[in-house]
């Protein structure tokens, strides 16, 4: 079973939380935790439908700085029952390009304990009011060099991990029991602080708007 974990701080908006979920659950994961982090719009009314068909597990989450803290609840608690858990942010999608969907990705990579996902910074598209439409059919202009980041691009990456494999839980990935982590194309990386991950090939294979 393939899951997501999700922290959604005081900023997030109640149209992102629907985009999120329908994209995921329409590209093969089968739950989302969403880790409420004090949260002011309509989070709950949004989630409401999704939790009354077992898709959704709410959880309280208040305090500042707590992220690390929630990923590493989901790891350790409530993605435990789970094959795959995604440690993503409230306005994150997950990319499939080579997989037909997100569950394939993690059963291809089957001897990794982690797969590292490159992500790509999406802007305002022009736009500096909210839009109607669904987010992802709206903010469609990626940055190639990530301004926002410098040459920290090539280290952020979000993770795909096996929740009983994981030993320390980090933003851009995790350290695992046996250090089996790879990239979206299969290729083994070091369970270091920002390790030397570049993305050359991997947008073509999988990327995390």
């Amino acid at each position: 079973k393939t899951a997501y974990e999700i922290t959604y701080g005081d900023w997030s908006s109640d149209v992102c939380s629907s985009d999120l979920l329908g994209w995921h659950l329409a590209l093969g994961a089968e739950h989302a935790i969403v880790y409420d982090n004090e949260s002011r719009d309509d989070l709950r009314t949004v989630l409401r439908p999704y939790q009354a068909n077992g898709l959704v597990t709410l959880i309280d989450w208040p305090g500042r700085g707590r992220q690390l803290d929630a990923w590493a609840h989901a790891v350790e608690v409530a993605g435990a029952g789970f094959a795959w858990l995604a440690l993503i942010d409230a306005d994150e999608l997950i990319v499939p390009h080579r997989d037909p969907d997100i569950a394939a990705m993690p059963e291809r990579l089957d001897d990794a304990d982690q797969v590292l996902l490159p992500m790509r910074d999406f802007g305002y598209s022009g736009r500096r009011e909210p839009a109607d439409d669904l987010s992802f059919a709206t903010y469609v202009s990626a940055s190639e060099s990530l301004p926002r980041y410098g040459d920290q691009a090539r280290h952020r990456m979000k993770a795909i991990v096996r929740p009983g494999a994981v030993t320390t839980v980090r933003v851009h990935g995790c350290r695992t029991r046996y250090g089996r982590s790879v990239d979206a194309a299969g290729r083994p990386v070091p369970e270091r602080y920002r390790p030397p991950i570049g993305t050359t090939g991997l947008y073509e294979v999988a990327q995390v708007n």
